[in-house]
């Protein structure tokens, strides 16, 4: 059987519908060692965990197996950025550039345009013409770290009062296990997925009992019911001269 008679879907499975297009087997290498073929996929939007990135342009992803059993690779076009994915398949060589990928946009996202170097500046602005970072902002959620107290549990537990005084209802299939057995009082730390502009609560992805603040003697609460220098009516000293 000739090797141009071999559906192309033998050599890797499709891993991911966020790829579009069609898995097609391009020219033969033509003399470039032992790069045998060339597998393509084109992208228009991929993600990484919780992070989705809707691309500008789509992207063709060229994957160039080895046959000496040798790590093949994986390359992108448009190359916004010097990546090359590594792996055994398409789909781990795929996974690679992703990952490499997420690390230097995570990076750069993190820091201020003043933090950036000249490189970083320049790398940032690839990036930007290559993902909607507008939608990425609006779109990926952010995790935060919260306490609160349980307010009502009748039978259910399903109202929270924050530290910062909000208060929101909640669904016992937004919350971890863990937080069905608290009982109305209870103090409670939390890391929350919020949305990105509205801040309303996506999921609690863990949930764990604080003990119960001390509690304040009579003694304390006078004392600190008294007044302080700091509400004091500001005074010139030249009128003491």
């Amino acid at each position: 059987m000739l090797l141009q008679d071999v559906d192309a879907s033998a050599f890797v499975r499709p891993a991911d519908p966020l790829f579009a297009g069609s898995l097609t087997a391009a020219s033969r290498s033509g003399g470039r060692g032992d790069l045998f073929d060339v597998l393509r996929r084109e992208m228009k939007a991929f993600r990484v965990g919780m992070a989705c990135y809707q691309l500008r342009m789509p992207l063709l992803a060229a994957f160039y197996p080895r046959t000496n059993g040798e790590i093949g690779r994986l390359s992108v076009t448009p190359s916004w950025l010097p990546l090359v994915g590594s792996g055994s398949t398409l789909e781990e060589a795929w996974q690679d550039w992703t990952g490499q990928f997420h690390v230097r946009f995570q990076t750069l996202l993190a820091k201020r345009p003043w933090e950036m170097d000249a490189d970083e500046k320049g790398e940032w602005q690839r990036i930007e013409q290559m993902v909607d970072v507008p939608a990425y902002r609006r779109e990926t959620p952010y995790v935060v770290r919260q306490i609160g107290w349980l307010t009502r549990r009748r039978p259910i537990p399903d109202h929270i009062r924050w530290e910062d005084g909000r208060r929101e209802r909640v669904d016992l299939m937004q919350m971890p296990p863990e937080f069905a057995a608290l009982h109305e009082g209870d103090r409670f730390e939390a890391e929350v997925e919020r949305h990105a502009v509205s801040g309303r609560l996506i999921r609690a992805i863990v949930v764990h009992r604080l003990p119960m603040l001390p509690q304040t003697s009579a003694d304390e609460k006078v004392w600190s019911s008294l007044p302080t220098t700091a509400e004091a009516p500001a005074v010139e000293w030249d009128e003491f001269e």
